[in-house]
């Protein structure tokens, strides 16, 4: 598999720093809509920018990390801005539980006991103290003290991931702004990766 080209990357480049743009924006909404929005809490918008922050990190890791086509292309990208395999946006179970949410309530009708369901809530674990409701009744959870969205069971710290998305958005803007340092960086990449 070949390698690409600088103007090739430079492609990959532009889109990551797009998605990384569009989920801090996500990040900032929710915090508008949380902590200083209105006095009354549209929980739906809120949620709304939960599930996007989480498939535009999703989109990014598909790039980084794909499962089909080019894995070279990811690796390079990877070795380029620096992202270590330890990065939490290497997590795709949030972003693939909320394409395939028909798969999640497919899942929640098998299992729950008493067919209670709650669709949207924000509140500490254990906020909900009752026998007829289980944590697996909870479609969408936001716990704000530990900033971690919660969708039927899996869990991202949201604070972590945009942490994150961010240091990538500062980091391809950096390699974006000096084409010169852009092929410079690539070709030590690739002469580095031709050695090992």
């Amino acid at each position: 598999m070949r390698d690409l080209d600088w103007h090739e990357l430079d492609v990959y480049l532009h889109e990551i720093r797009r998605l990384c743009s569009n989920a801090i924006s996500a990040g900032q909404e929710f915090n508008h809509i949380v902590v200083g929005g209105s006095r009354d809490l549209d929980s739906d918008a809120a949620f709304r920018r939960l599930d996007d922050i989480a498939v535009y990190a999703g989109r990014v890791c598909q790039i980084f990390w794909p499962t089909q086509g080019n894995k070279r292309r990811g690796e390079v990208l990877r070795t380029l801005l620096d992202v270590p395999d330890t990065s939490p946006l290497k997590d795709k179970s949030l972003r693939n539980g909320i394409e395939h949410f028909d798969e999640e309530i497919d899942d929640w009708v098998k299992k729950s006991q008493f067919k209670n369901v709650v669709h949207t809530m924000m509140g500490g674990r254990g906020s909900i103290e009752t026998d007829c409701i289980f944590e697996g009744d909870i479609l969408r959870w936001w716990v704000d003290e530990e900033k971690t969205y919660i969708l039927r069971g899996r869990e991202v710290n949201l604070q972590r991931l945009l942490t994150e998305l961010e240091g990538i958005h500062t980091s391809v803007k950096s390699v974006l702004s000096v084409p010169s340092f852009r092929r410079e960086k690539l070709e030590q990449v690739l002469s580095a990766k031709a050695e090992n």
